[in-house]
């Protein structure tokens, strides 16, 4: 690896860090004010949403003409080489890294949602740390193939993340909402996992394979829990109407 290509991965990697602080900050802000957003949830969520987007939206439009332009770069190959395979493959991979960094604000609000449940919090957090573990895991999987990940992908996707964790006001039946939304999109993930694990066999890949697989085990074991909670939140919901 050359000195400027260190220098690119540090800066790369010192911004995600800087990201994730922020994202940490507003998340600790958002919960110790949650007793007023939730009781007036349309303009305290109007003015956290417009703060989200606008920071999406920035990181989106800062980044995406280097995207673009690695995108050229890479127009040039072969339709059917391994070499237009393997940006196929990074392609997917960087829709993986944006889904995961997404999901991480969506659980971190629905684990608080479940604050009256703690089996339920804490099996949610723990899923949400190992979801942080996954888009790093996916991230060394780009950058190993000699990608980049994308941050207009990132940007969009840690900004609806954090708009649908500010402006989701509660329900009663938010937990059995929660269960819904977190099944369909733990489905997703299954899905695209295992096409990105079949992408990286054509190629022989093997690590990228190996590296999904073990996501997609720990995908399969949430989306398995979920299906479980299902049934006695939606009891307790019928209960309680």
């Amino acid at each position: 690896m050359s000195a400027e290509q260190r220098d690119q991965l540090t800066k790369r990697t010192n911004a995600e860090r800087a990201e994730e602080d922020f994202m940490d900050r507003y998340y600790r802000e958002s919960r110790n004010s949650g007793g007023m957003m939730r009781r007036r949830p349309g303009r305290s969520a109007l003015i956290g949403a417009a703060l989200a987007v606008a920071l999406g939206v920035w990181q989106a439009r800062r980044m995406s003409r280097n995207d673009g332009q690695r995108h050229r770069n890479h127009e040039g190959a072969m339709p059917g080489s391994r070499e237009a395979k393997k940006q196929t493959l990074i392609t997917w991979l960087n829709d993986a890294y944006a889904m995961e960094k997404s999901m991480v604000q969506t659980l971190r609000n629905h684990a608080h949602a479940a604050h009256e449940r703690p089996s339920m919090r804490s099996r949610l957090e723990r899923h949400c740390e190992e979801t942080k573990e996954h888009a790093h895991m996916v991230r060394e999987c780009i950058e190993r193939l000699g990608g980049h990940v994308s941050s207009f992908k990132t940007g969009l996707s840690t900004m609806m993340g954090t708009v649908q964790g500010v402006v989701t006001a509660p329900a009663k039946d938010e937990i059995v909402k929660n269960i819904l939304g977190d099944s369909a999109a733990e489905r997703f993930e299954i899905a695209s996992y295992q096409g990105i694990i079949t992408a990286a066999d054509e190629i022989g890949d093997t690590e990228t394979a190996t590296v999904c697989r073990r996501i997609l085990r720990e995908e399969e074991q949430m989306l398995e829990w979920l299906e479980q909670q299902l049934p006695t939140a939606i009891r307790n919901q019928m209960a309680h109407a």
